[in-house]
């Protein structure tokens, strides 16, 4: 295999499934639902903007915060959503992180989301390929 590093970066990001606050969790949103969405806009962007497309992991959790913030008993349902750059294939740092900006906060509105979080950090990326 040939190994090669890269300097990369890495988002993830938290989107609720039921807009509000002091919810019972109602939504019936599923990953599935949320990782076409996702990938409708991504190929919208990539098609009119030559965006890059971000693959992510997408995964269900729960969400702890002070029920005085009107968390729900248990915790709120969300989809953690993980990416990184694979600078192999995409080396603008900045034109990719815009683009998730961009992907995201389409995310939150297509889920009436009135807030939503997302931390990004520079990593080391590792690619092993064939060679």
């Amino acid at each position: 295999m040939i190994r090669s590093t890269y300097k990369g970066w890495e988002f993830e990001a938290t989107l609720g499934l039921t807009p509000g606050y002091g919810h019972a969790n109602e939504s019936g949103v599923s990953v599935a639902e949320v990782a076409a969405a996702w990938t409708r806009a991504n190929d919208d962007l990539q098609y009119m903007e030559g965006a890059p497309w971000i693959p992510v992991v997408m995964s269900e959790g729960t969400a702890v915060y002070a029920p005085t913030h009107g968390c729900p008993t248990g915790g709120e349902r969300v989809i953690v959503i993980r990416a990184s750059m694979n600078p192999h294939w995409y080396g603008d740092l900045t034109r990719w992180r815009r683009t998730a900006e961009t992907l995201l906060q389409g995310l939150a509105e297509t889920f009436g989301q009135s807030t939503t979080q997302v931390s990004f950090w520079d990593s080391e990326f590792v690619y092993f390929q064939k060679g």
